[in-house]
């Protein structure tokens, strides 16, 4: 269930759009399979998710609790691993970009970088560079609660960070956004299954999808 005048998911003062709905659900489907990936796992090992550990959504806090609490409870490390970062200095610059400039060449880790207090992120951040061959510096959190051996875990995610296809990014997590993407194939597929099942609501859903693929006629003319 989603109310529509939800605060975490509007866009200013519209209501929530339905993207934002199936985005949501998406993280708690990825969050739920980690929780079921840890229950696979022995103590020591590293659970790294794609993006923050932040709860936006009560349902998303729920999920996360119950992962935080399971893999603590096997001595299992959760991570999160984020492509970019809207982290900015003082200034109002990009802070990835500033430690870009002021960091040494090589690889590298940066904490600490921001204390965060706030109970839904219960994370330590740092800043990482996984690869000398890279320019990419990445946001990584773990779970406060976990208390790692910080530098095996850095040491795991750089041994798997030389794919020469995306240096300083781990390889695992490379493949997983391959294995997530759909492809036009399926899209079209799945399109056909979903007029099936809507039956005669299908002019309605084709009615409202014209009133917004006016972008994507255009992108197709370039």
């Amino acid at each position: 269930y989603f109310d529509l005048e939800e605060a975490a998911l509007r866009q200013g003062v519209y209501k929530v759009p339905v993207s934002r709905i199936g985005d949501a659900l998406r993280r708690f489907a990825e969050i739920k399979m980690a929780e079921k990936m840890a229950g696979k796992l022995a103590s020591g090992d590293v659970l790294i998710l794609d993006g923050d550990l932040r709860s936006v959504l009560e349902q998303e806090r729920v999920l996360f609790e119950k992962l935080f609490t399971g893999a603590g409870e096997k001595g299992i490390i959760v991570g999160g691993l984020c492509k970019t970062s809207t982290l900015l200095t003082d200034k109002g610059n990009s802070w990835s970009g500033f430690l870009r400039k002021k960091s040494a060449a090589g690889m590298w880790y940066y904490y600490p970088s921001v204390r965060i207090t706030n109970p839904s992120h219960p994370v330590e951040m740092y800043f990482l560079k996984l690869s000398p061959f890279s320019s990419h510096i990445f946001r990584f959190e773990i779970h406060r609660e976990n208390n790692p051996s910080l530098s095996s875990v850095l040491s795991l995610l750089a041994v798997h960070s030389g794919d020469p296809v995306f240096p300083g990014y781990p390889y695992g997590m490379i493949e997983a956004d391959q294995w997530a993407r759909i492809s036009r194939q399926e899209e079209m597929s799945l399109k056909t299954q979903l007029r099936a099942y809507l039956g005669k609501e299908e002019a309605f859903a084709e009615e409202a999808a014209h009133d917004e693929d006016a972008h994507s006629i255009l992108d197709a003319i370039r």
